[in-house]
């Protein structure tokens, strides 16, 4: 296929700035962050960029042989980390910020989409954020618990 010089150095220009927004969305992973790929090895320990208290609590991770052989037969990090996560909880959140990076925006599409839904045409009010706030929450209400908590109206 013959392309002139032009529309080659578009193309090429094009996918140099495609390169550049993947690199944005998708940051290489540094040895800073090995030790969640592999925290039970040594090597990656003296990068990791943590307080003094994480250190010593990636010490007491890798001293744990039960935690060791858990990694070890665990195919996804995410799963593991999750099992940590109650009583490694700094350790945990700290991996979960670079293996989920796009949390954040998948809640605030959900927000976005539970608002659109909320202020649709049959339900149209001036504030939603008491509304929104129950729809987003994965919290279930326990309506018993709730019922007897409030005092019936006393008669007059």
């Amino acid at each position: 296929m013959n392309l002139s010089q032009g529309i080659k150095h578009q193309i090429v220009q094009h996918l140099n700035e495609l390169k550049t927004a993947f690199a944005k969305y998708f940051p290489k992973c540094g040895k800073e962050d090995h030790w969640i790929m592999f925290p039970f090895s040594e090597i990656y320990f003296k990068f990791a960029v943590l307080s003094a208290r994480e250190k010593e609590k990636l010490i007491e991770l890798k001293m744990d042989s039960s935690l060791q052989a858990a990694f070890l037969e665990k195919k996804s990090l995410i799963t593991f980390w999750a099992n940590v996560k109650d009583e490694y909880p700094e350790l945990s959140y700290k991996a979960f910020n670079v293996l989920l990076p796009f949390t954040s925006s998948v809640l605030v599409e959900r927000a976005f989409s539970s608002y659109t839904f909320i202020k649709n045409k049959y339900r149209n009010r001036l504030s939603v954020s008491s509304d929104l706030r129950v729809y987003l929450s994965s919290v279930e209400p326990d309506f018993k618990k709730l019922s007897a908590s409030k005092q019936a109206q006393g008669s007059h």
